[in-house]
Parts: C-alpha cells; sequence; structure tokens
C-alpha cells in the first residue's frame, strides 16, 4: 500500500510540475514576465507589464558600471550601492548575491 501511495504522489507533483512549466512557457510567449520583476523593475497588477523603476534603476545602473570598470569587488559594490540608499524587497539592504 505504501509503494502505491508513493507512485500517486509522485505521479501527482510530476504532473504538477510540468503543468507550471507549461503555464511559464505559455506567458513568455505572450511577452509576459512569469515571476516576480526583477530589482529595478515593478509589476503593475492591472496589466500584468513589468516597468522600470524611476527610482532604482539609475542605482541598478551605477552598480554595472562599477562592475565593468574590474576595480571593485562584488562586497565593495553591494557596499556603495547600500551606501547610496539601494534597498531590496521588504526594504532591507542587499546582499553580495543580489548585486
Amino acid at each position: 500500500m505504501l509503494s502505491i501511495a508513493f507512485g500517486q504522489s509522485k505521479y501527482y507533483i510530476d504532473n504538477l510540475s510540468e503543468n507550471i512549466k507549461r503555464g511559464h512557457r505559455q506567458k513568455l510567449k505572450q511577452g509576459l514576465w512569469p515571476q516576480m520583476a526583477p530589482l529595478g523593475y515593478l509589476n503593475d497588477t492591472k496589466t500584468k507589464q513589468i516597468y522600470v523603476d524611476k527610482e532604482k534603476a539609475p542605482l541598478i545602473k551605477k552598480a554595472f558600471e562599477l562592475y565593468a570598470t574590474g576595480k571593485y569587488t562584488l562586497k565593495e559594490i553591494r557596499k556603495i550601492i547600500n551606501d547610496l540608499g539601494l534597498r531590496g524587497r521588504k526594504n532591507k539592504p542587499l546582499s553580495t548575491s543580489n548585486c
């Protein structure tokens, strides 16, 4: 009985995973972003589109420019960007993995 229950749960999870992947592919075909907007963008719940965040975009651009110079490590860039006031979700400072 336990083997049958495991088989059913495996089938359910595999089917659910495939349905989610299918939904993401469909959204991408329609030109929609399938997840929450990345840092520097905002979600518009009415139109289901993402737009540039006018406040955070210049700071994101500056982070990329600093990184492109090759003079700064990610930790240094994170410190510079956090000091300039860029915050992530829930108004928390960015971590190195977000830079």
